[in-house]
């Protein structure tokens, strides 16, 4: 349980970043980055990623 904790609280912590950033896309369905194009709240549950501008690493 601890370790799904852990995964939620990352990934939450990236969303934020993310959705507070200049370069954010708001769509009707998602949200996008618009310097890679990742859809943002698939990409920071992934912890092989990265923020193309270093807001977040790779776990």
């Amino acid at each position: 349980m601890q370790i799904e904790e852990e995964k939620t609280k990352f990934a939450e912590e990236r969303l934020s970043a993310c959705l507070s950033c200049s370069l954010i896309l708001f769509g009707f369905l998602s949200e996008r980055c618009s310097l890679c194009g990742c859809f943002v709240r698939l990409k920071t549950k992934l912890k092989s990623e990265s923020c193309p501008i270093s807001k977040w690493k790779r776990v």
